[in-house]
């Protein structure tokens, strides 16, 4: 019997998941968000210092990230691959003395070497919320 192409054994391993301490209270328009608390980083594909997964291995990943405010404060957050939108989140408490969580997950093939963050829209108050509740995680499904 011929096993199949790709077994567990065979597909590259690379999955990340970040989060954000503490409160960011002066982002500005289109602004990468710098997760800094590094939960795993299998494959060291994500940089903490600059908020940027790096594909190792072209192949199909799973990005979802989650955006926190508290209080009178809101944030568009977006996906960027190489400098393309993918995806969007609105996390909005600006209007009312409680907190906003919004979320988002996107399936994209990457090639070896692209680039992927989340940023600040240009619709935000200039702050997102830590509490470790802002995240931003990723993970091959399988290599091309």
């Amino acid at each position: 019997m011929v096993p199949p192409a790709s077994t567990p054994s065979t597909v590259s391993r690379v999955a990340f998941s970040a989060q954000l301490s503490n409160d960011v209270t002066s982002m500005g328009n289109n602004q990468p968000i710098v997760f800094d608390k590094v939960v795993s980083n299998i494959g060291n594909g994500y940089n903490e210092a600059d908020g940027i997964f790096t594909a190792s291995v072209a192949g199909t990943y799973v990005f979802t990230w989650t955006a926190y405010n508290k209080v009178h404060t809101h944030m568009q957050t977006e996906l960027v691959v190489n400098n393309a939108v993918y995806g969007r989140t609105w996390s909005d408490a600006n209007d009312h003395s409680d907190v906003a969580i919004a979320s988002n997950t996107v399936v994209v093939t990457l090639d070896s070497g692209d680039v992927v963050w989340i940023r600040s829209n240009t619709v935000h108050s200039g702050t997102i919320s830590g509490n470790l509740m802002t995240t931003f995680s990723g993970w091959i499904i399988f290599s091309h």
